[in-house]
């Protein structure tokens, strides 16, 4: 089974699988360990292996450990296939950092050594990284950026770290692992569908002659006692249109209209309900396979959760000034790093804006035992959905495809 980069942190160790450099060791102490130390492991030579740690570890590292669980790591790794490292990221007489890749994923590779001689190695350490300065360019092309992504989920898949699936909306990802759920509960994006629908609305879809338009089937008891709902969406598509641009601007009446649309729960208004959401969300962005909440349990699958996303960022569906006043975020930071910006929006949304200026909006939520992720790039424009076991793995995905998602800024 091939380990990937990041399924060995918990033994403090790292695979480097692919891109042999040559020789890339400098002639320094921590040079000489490395290189012995890669040696040692690619051979794949249990006594070799348990000579490098009883005779060129540290005392202090090596019993810290103690040299079963030292063999027992090193011979896990060594099955996992080791070559030799790209190339050097950093050097010093006594730590070198070594540049390494598995799966489409960049590593840093350090090892220190002793500054008295024999020079013993004191540490074996790995942590993510974006590689060296000519690997940093995102990919040119969507095909590119495809390639990578299926690199990289596949060999996280196969290290057994990965069982979920992930869509890319505009680059032809489509990936998901054999047996992984199809269908999942959608009672977390409830309120952003509750949105869309006045901010459709709001916009030209409610006119009969737009490509989105979507005749709306009411049940007749429904239809009349809720025509005055139907006057007050009319309004405000009227309201939205004579303000141009888009109805920027009428993103404070939305939360009260959502609530005296989809506050009741008797089963006219349930009717009401389907009926709405089926017209304005998922017959004209192409949902297929959804069952419609109100009075029935809301499921969707993960490519129809893609193109819900890949919908509301089509300014043919809702104008982009009326989307970014509702998905804005407002209060506090989430996050106090000061590389990122992250407050929460209208509807369960939470918008993040990195150092570059990059803006995404996401909503996370929950579908069984999975996390279910839908994060959406207005500038691209690109809607990502990520289903994983685990917040380590969805955060890691979360992270690869930001890092080289092709049309933001470097």
């Amino acid at each position: 089974m091939v380990r990937t980069l990041f399924s060995v942190l918990a033994l403090g160790l790292v695979t480097c699988v692919g891109f042999a450099q040559g020789d890339v060791f400098p002639d320094t102490p921590a040079g000489r360990a490395a290189q012995r130390w890669f040696g040692a492991v690619r051979s794949g030579d249990a006594n070799r292996i348990r000579d490098l740690i009883e005779n060129h570890f540290d005392a202090d590292f090596r019993d810290r450990v103690g040299v079963e669980q030292h063999l027992s790591r090193h011979l896990a790794l060594a099955d996992a296939g080791i070559n030799a490292p790209h190339s050097v990221a950093a050097s010093s007489e006594h730590e070198i950092t070594l540049y390494v890749r598995d799966g489409g994923v960049w590593g840093e590779l350090r090892i220190s050594v002793s500054p008295e001689p024999p020079h013993g190695i004191t540490g074996v350490g790995v942590r993510p990284s974006n590689g060296p300065p000519e690997a940093r360019g995102r990919p040119k092309t969507p095909l590119e950026f495809r390639d990578e992504t299926f690199e990289f989920l596949d060999a996280l898949h196969e290290s057994g770290g990965f069982n979920g699936s992930v869509f890319v909306t505009g680059h032809s990802v489509a990936w998901v692992a054999p047996g992984a759920r199809e269908r999942i509960p959608i009672d977390f994006i409830l309120e952003a569908i509750k949105l869309a629908v006045p901010l459709s609305v709001s916009h030209r879809s409610w006119r009969a002659d737009h490509p989105h338009a979507q005749p709306l089937v009411i049940e007749p008891d429904a239809e009349t006692e809720f025509g005055v709902m139907l006057d007050e969406l009319e309004r405000l598509r009227r309201i939205a249109q004579a303000r141009g641009a888009g109805g920027a601007g009428e993103s404070e009446n939305q939360p009260s209209l959502v609530e005296s649309i989809f506050g009741g729960d008797r089963p006219a208004e349930r009717a009401f309900q389907r009926g709405l959401v089926n017209a304005l969300v998922f017959e004209p962005l192409g949902m297929t396979d959804c069952e419609v909440p109100f009075g029935a349990e809301p499921r969707m699958n993960t490519a129809d959760l893609a193109r819900f996303g890949r919908g509301i960022l089509d300014p043919e569906y809702i104008p982009a000034p009326l989307l970014t006043a509702a998905t804005a975020g407002f209060g506090p930071d989430l996050d106090p790093s000061p590389h990122v910006v992250r407050r929460a929006a209208l509807a369960g949304f939470e918008e993040r804006i990195d150092a570059n200026g990059v803006r995404s909006f996401s909503l996370l939520g929950r579908a069984g035992d999975d996390l279910v992720l839908l994060r959406c790039y207005p500038s691209v424009p690109t809607a990502v959905v990520i289903v994983a076991q685990d917040v380590r793995t969805l955060e890691l995905i979360d992270r690869r495809i930001f890092n080289r998602l092709p049309g933001l800024p470097d």
